[in-house]
């Protein structure tokens, strides 16, 4: 009755503590310094509490963070980022593995950022942030973070019930606590005053198992240590709770308890010999005599280990040989030496088999854990293993980095480890070992495989290699494209610790003609280009399937580049095969290239009606309008604009014959050929079969032998 009193009194006490976290919120913390000129301040609302950098910033190792009180570890929280007046970038949110994006960033009234995330666990969360990206007017990109300082409340207790202890024995407790997520329940045996103790998890359960080691009352001090902070009075940050304080009243045990001078034994099933222990005398321990070990003190009980007696030494112990058979943990009870099926003494000791690994993990920036195994030369991943008896193994990473080691996070069943892979990993499979055993799981080492700019191809028309990312508009060329010559720049590709890998690409090219129909298309194909000697893994990207000489288009062309006429256009596109990459989409390039022409010769026969005559030197006057229609064939030359696309000037130059009259059928007309240079101008159109352009020239009539100038309109029919 008492002890369900005790329990129930748990939550007030709970409730007190959150009632008087509630009241510090409102106390001023020093101000955050943000980072960057972005924002002005942040706002964290977490359940019913808000928090702001100006009043909730908190020095912790060296950083400055934003502290937060949580109640769960899936906390929500909604954040207000109010920008500062200049600033005008683009911002976003990056995502973590740490939490889930539930709101994307929303820029509000012009004034702040709003955004709601979701933790997946906070008590295992190792150095939580906001991770935000700002992008300059060049086009590049800032990445800034805001470090967060979670903390919460937790309380914990053990209420006996019963204060008898046995010595030599190990009794367990229930600990009752609002928050078992945060405590750090380790397993380790520790001691305080004449008791040892030790912490353990069961499932959603924590205990403590407690061991006397001498008679009498005596008092036992438990310290309990969380994974995230709560604040003291003061409002600084501790990562211990306060001390549990308890009586209990020690007594002889039930059976002689013979301690041993081992706590732990690494079992391994494929070593029969047995292990040489030394264990506390006593005057019916017989010596020669093999006696069994058993979980239970009840006949029949699982036999655990058999145990021989050699011979007793002068400092009152036994040396004995000990050969394990099966497993035992401490918190599961004590162990009975029996001789045969009677039991004579106690005992107590862990039994385990050697560490064995079932499952690696592996945690990517923005990702989630995933059991793909390949991993990439100069890029850093959270590594898990889980597995048995973990805390006895001693891991070896080979050719790999281990930056940091999560020593809150371990357990029997858990390791955890961050991992760099040098960028001159040199072998394409990496084991785990544990001591210099392989644990059976290995790395595969694969090479990156990322689209890069196409800033290493170049092509080449007749003018020099030119880099084709900075083509953006079309080429006019005025002379012969004579082929035009595809290369790449190997050593562009990886530069420094920035490595892509294989690139592999596509390049299509389309001819068409001046008037836009189609000359040729055609698919060169896919070409794989390997970094060259610069890059740090130019040894482990082998020659096989990369493409090392340059790439002619007139070699895939049936109508070569240099037969085409004017005006004709290449279209090339260089692009990224989408098939090789699956997760980034690549670059892609269009390059167009025209076959350009100064003037063009072309012969037009016009029938000039109403062409004004007037001879030189004769002293006649001007020739009437409309005395008769002529006829003309002309030579002439027409002009392109010299920075457009196909565009003719509104004028043409050439010479030609002008037959006067030819069809004026009157007999009294005045009939006569001319040599002619005449020029025209198109007021109405500049292109098409039939036009009205206006003349303006000279001549020499050849049978009346006198010059003659001219002026005009004119009916214009093109050849």
């Amino acid at each position: 009755m008492n002890t369900l009193l005790m329990r129930l009194q748990v939550p007030l006490v709970v409730l007190a503590l959150l009632v008087s976290v509630g009241n510090r919120l409102n106390a001023q913390s020093p101000a955050m310094n943000l980072p960057g000129l972005m924002f002005d301040s942040i706002l964290v609302f977490s359940g019913d509490n808000v928090f702001s950098s100006q009043r909730n910033g908190v020095s912790y190792g060296k950083t400055q963070q934003l502290a937060f009180h949580y109640t769960s570890n899936e906390q929500v929280l909604r954040v207000e980022c109010y920008k500062r007046e200049n600033f005008k970038g683009d911002l976003r949110l990056l995502g973590s593995g740490d939490y889930d994006i539930l709101d994307s960033l929303d820029l509000i009234a012009d004034t702040f950022y709003r955004f709601r995330i979701r933790f997946k666990n906070l008590s295992e969360t190792e150095f939580p942030s906001l991770t935000f990206t700002t992008f300059r007017t060049n086009g590049s990109s800032v990445n800034f973070q805001i470090p967060l300082f979670p903390y919460t409340t937790t309380e914990a207790a053990f209420y006996p019930g019963n204060d008898d202890l046995y010595l030599g024995e190990s009794r367990k407790f229930e600990l009752v606590t609002n928050n078992i997520e945060n405590l750090v329940l380790d397993g380790i045996w520790r001691t305080s005053g004449t008791y040892s103790y030790r912490l353990v998890r069961a499932e959603n359960t924590a205990f403590i198992f407690v061991e006397p080691q001498a008679l009498g009352e005596h008092p036992i001090e438990v310290t309990l240590k969380t994974k995230r902070p709560q604040l003291d009075a003061d409002g600084d940050p501790s990562f211990y709770l306060s001390p549990i304080n308890h009586t209990f009243n020690v007594r002889n045990s039930r059976h002689v308890f013979l301690r041993m001078d081992v706590r732990e034994i690494v079992r391994d099933p494929k070593n029969p010999e047995p292990i040489e222990v030394q264990i506390e005398n006593n005057r019916r321990l017989q010596i020669g005599k093999t006696y069994r070990i058993e979980a239970s003190e009840d006949v029949g009980g699982q036999l655990i280990a058999e145990l021989f007696t050699q011979r007793r030494m002068t400092n009152d112990k036994v040396i004995c040989d000990l050969r394990p058979y099966g497993d035992h943990r401490i918190q599961d009870g004590f162990l009975f030496i029996k001789d045969g099926d009677t039991p004579v003494f106690m005992t107590n000791i862990e039994i385990t088999p050697l560490p064995s690994v079932s499952k690696l993990s592996v945690l990517r920036h923005s990702e989630d854990w995933s059991s793909n195994l390949a991993i990439k030369p100069g890029e850093v991943f959270d590594l898990r293993i889980e597995g048995n008896n973990l805390k006895k193994a001693r891991f070896f990473f080979e050719e790999l980095i281990v930056v940091s080691s999560d020593s809150v996070a371990q357990s029997d069943l858990s390791r955890n480890y961050r991992i760099e892979v040098p960028i001159n990993v040199s072998k394409r499979s990496l084991n785990l070992y544990d001591g210099s055993s392989p644990t059976g799981f290995r790395f595969n080492v694969v090479e990156h495989q990322k689209p890069r700019k196409l800033d290493f191809v170049y092509i080449d028309y007749g003018e020099g290699a030119q880099e084709v990312d900075l083509i953006n508009q079309p080429i006019l060329y005025a002379q012969t494209v004579k082929d035009l010559v595809i290369t790449f720049d190997r050593d562009k590709i990886d530069k420094g610790e920035l490595l892509y890998g294989r690139q592999h690409l596509q390049i299509k090219a389309r001819i068409e003609d001046k008037d836009g129909n189609l000359i040729e298309t055609r698919n060169l194909g896919a070409f794989t280009v390997c970094p060259g000697e610069a890059s740090p893994r130019h040894e482990f990207y082998p020659n096989s399937g990369c493409r090392l000489d340059d790439v002619y288009l007139n070699s895939y062309l049936s109508r070569k580049t240099h037969s085409l006429n004017e005006w004709s256009r290449i279209e090339l596109t260089i692009e990224h095969l989408a098939s090789s990459y699956s997760n980034e989409p690549g670059y892609s390039q269009r390059i167009v290239i025209y076959n350009q022409r100064r003037a063009a010769f072309d012969v037009e026969v016009s029938i000039p009606a109403g062409l004004i005559t007037q001879k030189i030197g004769r002293g006649e006057s001007l020739s009437p309008l409309f005395n008769g229609i002529g006829f003309a064939m002309v030579a002439q030359f027409s002009f392109y604009k010299p920075d457009e696309i196909y565009r003719l000037q509104p004028f043409k130059m050439g010479v030609g014959f002008l037959a006067q009259n030819a069809f004026n059928f009157n007999p009294e007309a005045e009939r006569d050929l001319g040599l002619i240079f005449i020029t025209s101008a198109y007021p109405v159109r500049r292109t098409g079969k039939f036009n009205f352009p206006l003349f303006g020239g000279f001549g020499y009539f050849m049978q009346d032998n006198a010059f003659f100038f001219m002026i005009g309109p004119g009916i214009q029919v093109s050849f």
